[in-house]
């Protein structure tokens, strides 16, 4: 026969304590999943931003080598295309810029957010910060211009570009165009 001890020992059930360390590694295992998974989320959310920004720059930079018009009049000559990038803003804005009798007027304007929950924080170029630029691209060039946002025009009445110093991609590391984003969560 069995004595009390024996039935006992034969049901094979967990203590209290046991349950209790189980339930705490379960907890601390979620919580590293989870701050891990906010990582790479907010990691991602950057990434989508940065190839946003660079599709909208490359979206300009076609459509102003194709020499592209769209629905503006044929009789206007075309200034090229620009991206307009403000650290106020979450939306880039790309335009095109036609000169017809002495004045510019833009249209084909497309915004497009810079991402979720992401903003544009400083943009360097040439060792000085900026809180907006227009980054321009002529026709029939491979030219990328930068301007701050008080343009357009960006033509003198001679047609002329306004300052051709500000002339991007030279092989100069202080020539280069930076732009920061940062993830608010």
């Amino acid at each position: 026969l069995l004595m009390q001890s024996d039935i006992k020992a034969c049901r094979g059930g967990f203590t209290l304590i046991e349950l209790m360390v189980v339930v705490s590694l379960m907890a601390v295992l979620g919580l590293i999943g989870t701050a891990s998974f906010l990582s790479y989320e907010r990691s991602d959310r950057l990434k989508g931003a940065a190839n946003s920004l660079k599709s909208e720059l490359r979206f300009a930079q076609n459509k102003a080598l194709s020499g592209s018009k769209e629905t503006a009049a044929s009789t206007c000559t075309l200034v090229g295309w620009f991206t307009n990038i403000e650290t106020t803003d979450t939306t880039l804005q790309t335009r095109g810029v036609c000169k017809a009798f002495g004045v510019e007027g833009t249209f084909g304007t497309k915004n497009n957010k810079v991402g979720r929950d992401v903003t544009v924080t400083n943009i360097v170029y040439q060792g000085n910060s900026y809180s907006g630029v227009n980054i321009l691209f002529r026709p029939l060039e491979n030219r990328v211009y930068f301007f701050q946002t008080s343009t357009p025009p960006f033509l003198t009445s001679t047609t002329d570009l306004i300052d051709t110093t500000k002339l991007i991609g030279t092989d100069s590391m202080t020539d280069q165009l930076m732009i920061f984003l940062h993830s608010s969560s």
